[in-house]
């Protein structure tokens, strides 16, 4: 593994990491931003086009919800559904193998969650994405994705439990 990737990896870990375990929706999204722009490097670092360019998608679909572009993240949502979409047909087809679904059904969940959704919709269509990830990232060998998901996984707990604290105290 390359220094860049696995600096990338590092800095999409603690950001990532840090994002998730925070109860806050929109500090959440902030975070998740520089994550997402981490993972996209760390990924071509490693060679995966696949995984960035779904990382990339991700990006401006936030940058458009903290920003008020709800076209342009609107937008960017229907190309995820297009390529989650076309990924499919392609494995059913028997032309692509299976494990290329990995990053983009994961993605899918993820920035759905993170862009559409609030509290626990939000934290449960994440982990969906998450659990997604950890296989793709164990199926190309990325330990720092593998660790950071894990870790992820974990904040997903502190945080669930932090929300619902917070609507229990309402």
């Amino acid at each position: 593994m390359s220094t860049l990737a696995a600096l990338l990896g590092s800095l999409a870990l603690l950001s990532g990491v840090t994002s998730y375990a925070l109860p806050d929706d929109v500090l959440l999204r902030r975070l998740n931003l520089l994550c997402c722009g981490a993972w996209a490097g760390h990924f071509l670092a490693l060679g995966d086009a696949a995984g960035a360019s779904m990382l990339v998608i991700a990006m401006v679909m936030i940058g458009a919800r903290m920003l008020g572009l709800s076209r342009l993240g609107r937008a960017a949502w229907l190309v995820n559904v297009t390529v989650a979409a076309a990924a499919l047909v392609s494995v059913a087809m028997g032309q692509t193998d299976g494990r290329a679904l990995l990053p983009i059904l994961g993605a899918f969940f993820i920035n759905t969650g993170v862009c559409y959704c609030t509290r626990h919709m939000l934290t449960g269509l994440v982990v969906i994405g998450e659990v997604l990830w950890l296989a793709h990232a164990w199926s190309i060998g990325s330990v720092f994705a593998v660790v950071s998901t894990g870790l992820a996984l974990g904040a997903l707990a502190v945080r669930s439990f932090g929300v619902q604290t917070r609507v229990a105290a309402r």
